[in-house]
């Protein structure tokens, strides 16, 4: 099933989980995707150039990276006070299944990429 695009947010109900049941690895996938796609759309108004990427953890745990100007000058509360209405249409039975959202400017992530392949490089050393 393909994801809706457009004015509407891409969350349906269909392909999510279903309340108290656990999802496997193909619906988890599908879950992610359309976490990211969420918050693209809802949060595209505010920064067309948001940029949302995940990464899928063992026991089907998600952790996302949400890159937005927006959130300079804002700390770590007020981040996520702006960003978590994105998430509306999404029934708390799947948003259980992301473990953190990293909410950063690009600045900062450019920073944490930087200080990631030092980190890297150092253990080549």
């Amino acid at each position: 099933m393909g994801m809706q695009t457009g004015t509407r947010l891409p969350y349906t109900e269909t392909t999510g989980s279903r309340q108290g049941e656990i999802m496997d690895a193909e619906g988890i996938r599908l879950l992610q995707a359309q976490l990211e796609e969420v918050v693209r759309e809802g949060w595209r108004e505010r920064d067309p150039e948001v940029q949302v990427s995940s990464v899928l953890r063992e026991g089907n745990k998600i952790d996302m990276t949400v890159v937005s100007q927006e959130f300079a000058g804002h700390n770590g509360r007020e981040r996520e006070a702006l960003l978590w209405p994105v998430f509306a249409p999404v029934p708390k039975y799947d948003l259980i299944y992301m473990t953190y959202c990293l909410l950063l400017t690009p600045e900062e992530a450019a920073n944490t990429a930087l200080t990631q392949r030092a980190a890297n490089t150092d253990d080549w050393a």
